[in-house]
């Protein structure tokens, strides 16, 4: 009898002193274990208090720590590829390919830094304008300032050296950036009379240098008034377009040899830049009459030739046949950087609204005094912020 009304007691109390109130002998007694559920211990963790199956009788499930957090300090997990602090794959596999580009290719040109081996390595007949004022003292610093901006800018682009040295990032790059300001002026004279000084040529050398030199003017603004996103962008635009040289020389070297094996190419030179090439007037005038007459002997810039473009007719010939092709491929190049700079951007959307979330606590005033170790992933935030469900779609 006693267990029947202990049971009836217990099956639906009103509240929890219904049975502190009750004449039953039991209720000074301790309540069952299961009356009211496990008492408050604020030192017991929230899996115990809230068991995944709702409390429920059956197989108890394991506890699983998520496998992402989102935090803004070091990661619990590294990848080999985070010891550079990318975040994908993708990320440095492009930083290896185009930053590589960039890395042989200044150090191809080193050698360029001596004049005399600058005439030499150049495409032949440009050393003719080269020896010239203003194109000489144009050319020289073109080369002392961009090889080693391009060379060192590559470092820059590595995510370690803004997530632990800001400081330095940031004088660095503005070193950097004032050397890339000043070879594309210089280079934008010396385009003048580059590879023959054709007008589409000089379009595309003035359009490129342009461009580059916004964007780069535009980013250390940004970085100067802390909008680290728009300082990305702009930085990736300048030196993605002043990498568009190295793709012109490829491009042009396998238009040469296109144009070659078509052998119905020719290029417009002066007479002047032909007897440079060809050494002596003797030379000269038998191979091109028009260049000996009395005004071309005068004036030899006056008088034009077409020559031959052809890699296996000399130097002459070879330089005749980068000569056409490269204004064809400067645009080409052109067109493929600043497209692919802009999907680039557009299929790293995500990485930008971090850098802005970033700059606006920083602006705001919070505690953020350096750059955050690693960029929260997509699928960090989802843990955090989960997508709110669309009841429309149910």
């Amino acid at each position: 009898m006693l267990d029947s009304g202990l049971h009836k007691e217990l099956t639906s109390p009103s509240s929890p002193l219904s049975d502190m109130s009750s004449t039953s002998p039991h209720y000074m007694s301790s309540h069952p274990p299961d009356a009211y559920g496990t008492p408050y211990d604020p030192y017991t963790s929230h899996q115990v208090l809230n068991p995944i199956n709702g409390g429920k009788s059956g197989p108890k499930e394991t506890y699983h720590q998520p496998s992402y957090t989102y935090t803004t300090g070091t990661s619990t997990y590294r990848r080999p590829w985070w010891m550079m602090g990318f975040e994908k794959k993708q990320t440095v596999g492009l930083f290896v390919f185009f930053g590589g580009a960039i890395l042989g290719f200044s150090l191809s040109r080193t050698a360029m830094l001596s004049f005399h081996r600058l005439l030499k390595l150049t495409t032949a007949g440009e050393g003719y304008w080269y020896e010239k004022a203003p194109s000489k003292a144009n050319i020289i610093i073109h080369i002392w300032t961009s090889l080693p901006a391009s060379f060192f800018s590559v470092f820059l682009f590595l995510p370690i050296t803004w997530n632990r040295w800001a400081r330095f990032h940031g004088i660095f790059g503005y070193i950097l950036s004032l050397l890339l300001a000043i070879s594309l002026i210089c280079g934008a004279i010396v385009g003048r009379r580059g590879q023959g000084g054709d007008l589409n040529i000089q379009a595309g050398v003035y359009m490129l240098a342009s461009a580059s030199a916004y964007s780069v003017v535009m980013g250390c603004l940004a970085a100067r008034r802390g909008a680290i996103d728009v300082h990305r962008e702009y930085m990736l635009r300048a030196w993605f377009y002043n990498g568009t040289f190295v793709t012109t020389r490829v491009t042009a070297l396998l238009s040469a040899q296109v144009i070659t094996a078509v052998n119905g190419y020719y290029s417009l030179w002066k007479c002047a830049e032909v007897g440079y090439v060809l050494k002596t007037v003797d030379a000269l005038v038998r191979a091109y009459p028009e260049c000996g007459t009395p005004i071309a002997l005068q004036k030899p810039t006056w008088v034009h030739v077409a020559v031959h473009s052809s890699w296996n007719e000399g130097k002459l010939g070879k330089a005749s046949a980068s000569r056409a092709s490269f204004g064809m491929a400067l645009w080409v190049a052109m067109i493929l950087h600043m497209v692919g700079i802009e999907l680039y951007l557009r299929y790293t959307l995500d990485e930008g609204r971090q850098w802005r979330e970033w700059s606006e606590r920083k602006a705001n005033g919070q505690d953020q005094t350096e750059l955050p170790n690693r960029m929260p992933r997509y699928e960090d935030r989802l843990l955090v912020h989960p997508r709110p469900l669309n009841p429309f779609n149910s």
